[in-house]
């Protein structure tokens, strides 16, 4: 089995559960300190993950308010273009 860091896997899992539309788009994710406490890992990690799906246009933030999920059509966006 491969060695995989924990901001990955939770960044994975979270990828999984809106791509399989568990999550609505404009849906509010659970803040930082929900999801520090659900995956018993550091803020940095949460934070690194978070990064990880933003860059791939999965969510957004509105400062102050959250972390959202993106509309569908923010998927077919290339993050390597």
């Amino acid at each position: 089995m491969p060695v995989t860091s924990d901001y990955a896997r939770i960044a994975h899992e979270i990828e999984t559960s809106i791509r399989s539309g568990a999550r609505e788009p404009h849906s509010k994710l659970p803040t930082l300190l929900e999801l520090k406490q659900a995956y018993g890992v550091s803020e940095t990690t949460i934070k690194f993950a978070l990064v990880w799906l933003e860059s791939r246009h999965l969510i957004y933030r509105h400062q102050g308010k959250g972390i959202y999920v993106a509309a569908g059509d923010a998927w077919l966006i290339d993050p390597k273009a």
